[in-house]
């Protein structure tokens, strides 16, 4: 109440002076806009392309209000709020393009990400393989398939998330080793990606 008392006392004092002066509301005057500098509010790079959100499944009341998104040039970025705020989970590693993010359905502090976006346009940006983090998202492991250039795809086993299949489609305008490839991670004991 108290607070809306001197806005009251200024509108009010605004509405006489404009009935004493003998203006009439609702004619729009262009010499009013006529000063404004109008600019973009949106994104301005193209760090706006979204390649990818996960949102972790179980146990889905302990984060129902978290999800990630990745970008084709702007990393990985969490909410916990349901996208009231974005903290930046992935700026310490080598290659912000991301391809594809995923979480593991048994296990929401398991996170895999794909470097290197998979839309093969002329501005595509390579990657240096595939990351986990066990810590939802605080440290992160290079797992390996570094010249695969893009990852498109991340699938995670249902319940066991040591058993990852990776969709990389390799370097896009020219032949490597990674091209085309699919891999299957049994983390468990080796702590590496293997090609299959």
């Amino acid at each position: 109440m108290l607070r809306t008392a001197p806005i009251t006392a200024i509108l009010a004092l605004t509405l006489a002076a404009s009935s004493a002066a003998g203006q009439t509301a609702g004619v729009f005057d262009e010499q009013l806009v006529s000063t404004f500098t109008y600019r973009n509010l949106g994104p301005y790079r193209m760090g706006a392309r979204t390649s990818d959100i996960a949102v972790p499944e179980r146990p889905e009341r302990d984060h129902l209000y978290t999800f990630y998104v990745g970008f084709w040039t702007g990393g990985l970025w969490k909410t916990s709020n349901n996208g009231t705020t974005f903290e930046p989970v992935f700026d310490r590693q080598h290659k912000l393009a991301i391809g594809d993010v995923a979480v593991a359905p048994s296990d929401a502090n398991v996170v895999w990400v794909g470097t290197g976006d998979a839309f093969t346009s002329r501005s595509s940006y390579a990657g240096d393989g595939v990351y986990r983090s066990m810590d939802a998202g605080k440290t992160w492991t290079s797992m390996g398939l570094k010249d695969t250039h893009h990852i498109a795809r991340i699938v995670i086993h249902p319940t066991n998330p040591d058993i990852v299949y990776v969709a990389a489609m390799g370097a896009l305008f020219s032949e490597n080793e990674g091209a085309g490839s699919t891999a299957r991670a049994m983390v468990g004991g080796r702590g590496r990606m293997c090609s299959t």
